[in-house]
């Protein structure tokens, strides 16, 4: 016994190793003003079969070692796949949706137009950025095998608290209406934010692909028994599909827990803000490099909100049309191209 509880510590992350630790100190603290030993004595031991639960030798169901998991980002499915093969689940069973859904059209991506439409919208947008044809195309692939998993076959969806996971989460459970296979949803962001509070740290985005593939396994282990999504929990999602789909917009955001659509400038003052702290650097007094100015503003947005490489491209193309900043090297090239701000901009 003693053995599999110090494997089963030294498998812990720090921040779970913390919260542990907090939540035993709050009950020895209770136990002290109330002088009640039994509920103490009764919260470690169910501390101590969780801890030994969800470590990896601990056997799932067959109905959970059977799952269908279903991801958005190839990050985020190999994050996956380690943690599935460290618990003995079937890693082959993992689908994934490559395309972003937090930007670009939306509309009938249950039909082969729809995609190709939106493949269309993105290639013109976005064709000088490692524009990847077949990865793009794929999307039609994937939402087939979607469409193909078995009937009454159990399927996970992991979707953290971003408008690619929803849209995504939302998309998924309308392409499988009126089936009959259990879902259940396991959010990444909603365990961090959980831990962030019981440690009393500032909460910020969490994202499925920032987590340890053992992280991801330790909570398939704990959520593998929860209930599925009820009916009414799918039919709102299925109107949550027709609602973002049927939007014009071209950029979504998740903010006050639902997708909202935003005008395509929303991150642009962001954007130009990050280029006004470039150019004021000593070394970029003959301009700063569009690549930095990428890493530049998604290091800071992702802190608060999702939002791809390839918008924020697309978005300094535009500012650069718009006359906001000039390419003064490589004009062909603008993702290696250096950049420099107009004198109207530079003031403000």
């Amino acid at each position: 016994m003693y053995e599999n509880l110090g494997e089963a510590i030294n498998q812990l992350t720090e921040r779970e190793s913390k919260r542990m630790l907090l939540h035993l100190f709050q009950e020895a603290a209770i136990a002290e003003q109330f002088t009640d030993e039994q509920r103490l004595s009764k919260r470690i031991r169910h501390m101590y079969e969780d801890l030994i639960r969800l470590q990896p030798e601990q056997p799932l169901t067959k109905e959970a070692l059977n799952h269908w998991h279903i991801v958005f980002g190839n990050s985020t499915a190999g994050s996956l796949k380690v943690g599935l093969g460290s618990i003995h689940a079937r890693r082959e069973r993992i689908l994934v949706i490559t395309s972003d859904l937090s930007y670009g059209p939306l509309a009938h991506l249950d039909e082969v137009d729809g995609v190709h439409h939106r493949n269309a919208w993105i290639k013109d947008k976005l064709e000088d950025y490692f524009y990847d044809v077949d990865g793009n195309e794929a999307l039609v692939d994937q939402l087939r095998a979607i469409k193909a998993i078995p009937e009454h076959m159990p399927i996970t969806i992991w979707a953290s608290d971003n408008a690619w996971d929803q849209c995504g989460l939302a998309l998924v459970v309308y392409l499988l209406r009126g089936r009959m296979n259990p879902i259940q949803v396991i959010n990444p962001s909603a365990h961090e934010k959980q831990l962030s509070e019981e440690l009393g740290e500032e909460i910020q985005a969490a994202y499925s692909f920032e987590l340890p593939s053992e992280t991801l396994a330790m909570l398939f282990k704990k959520q593998a028994r929860n209930p599925s999504l009820t009916e009414n929990e799918r039919t709102r999602l299925e109107r949550e599909w027709l609602r973002v789909s049927a939007d014009p917009s071209v950029l979504r955001i998740w903010v006050d827990d639902h997708v909202q659509p935003v005008a395509p400038d929303y991150f642009d003052a962001e954007i130009l803000r990050h280029a006004r702290r470039l150019a004021r650097q000593k070394e970029n007094h003959k301009g700063f490099l569009c690549m930095r100015l990428i890493g530049d503003a998604i290091g800071e947005l992702h802190e608060k909100q999702w939002v791809g490489d390839t918008f924020i491209y697309w978005r300094i193309k535009a500012l650069i049309d718009a006359g906001k900043m000039t390419v003064i090297k490589n004009p062909n090239q603008i993702l290696h191209a250096q950049l420099i701000l107009n004198s109207k901009e530079r003031l403000k």
